[in-house]
């Protein structure tokens, strides 16, 4: 069965380029707003940045990274591209709890840590949803298995790359016996399928 279509934001997103052009423009628009303001301004050169190097730290170990890091990036190419879409999204989270400072007053270290969090989970949750070798996002999302047979075999959502590199095997629950995420390559066969 054929689950839903991908949407038409994530479409947008599908390319890394694209999606690395829209996080840049995000970042400079919240960096923009924060040096236009000399109030912000101020309390960013106040800023003790130690402090939040120790909260983007928190931020990482809150979150399971290490369960899927051989699933995130492949090579050096997957790296770069995840420490450049994670820079750009946690410098967005940074100018704009800033930003907002004046709206949230005594609770801004509160949002630039939750900013930091949601920042570098969606990073990573959009890290796994990539291929590893092109980085544009899989598609075609297919429903397997069933919730019931989740002790002995596989359920969850198999997604598949758009230049038929492969799929990826996404399960649907955590505590199944097949809980990490799965890339499933494709020979050279298959491409002429996609072009």
């Amino acid at each position: 069965m054929w689950a839903h279509r991908t949407s038409p934001r994530r479409a947008f997103l599908r390319s890394p380029v694209r999606c690395l052009a829209l996080l840049a423009v995000a970042a400079g628009c919240a960096g923009l707003a924060a040096l236009s303001t000399p109030a912000i301004m101020a309390r960013i050169h106040s800023a003790q940045f130690s402090l939040h190097a120790l909260m983007l730290l928190l931020s990482m170990a809150i979150l399971p990274v290490a369960a899927d890091l051989a699933i995130l990036a492949q090579g050096v190419r997957g790296w770069l591209f995840l420490a450049s879409k994670t820079a750009l999204a946690v410098a967005t989270a940074f100018f704009g709890a800033y930003d907002l400072a004046p709206l949230i007053g005594p609770v801004q270290p509160h949002a630039t840590m939750v900013g930091y969090v949601l920042a570098v989970r969606w990073a990573l949750n959009d890290q796994r949803r990539r291929c590893p070798e092109c980085l544009r996002l899989c598609g075609a999302p297919v429903r397997l298995g069933q919730p019931s047979h989740v002790l002995l075999d596989w359920y969850g959502t198999e997604l598949m790359c758009p230049e038929g590199h492969g799929l990826l095997q996404a399960p649907a629950l955590a505590g199944s016996s097949y809980a990490k995420h799965r890339w499933q390559p494709l020979d050279a066969a298959w491409r002429g399928l996609f072009s």
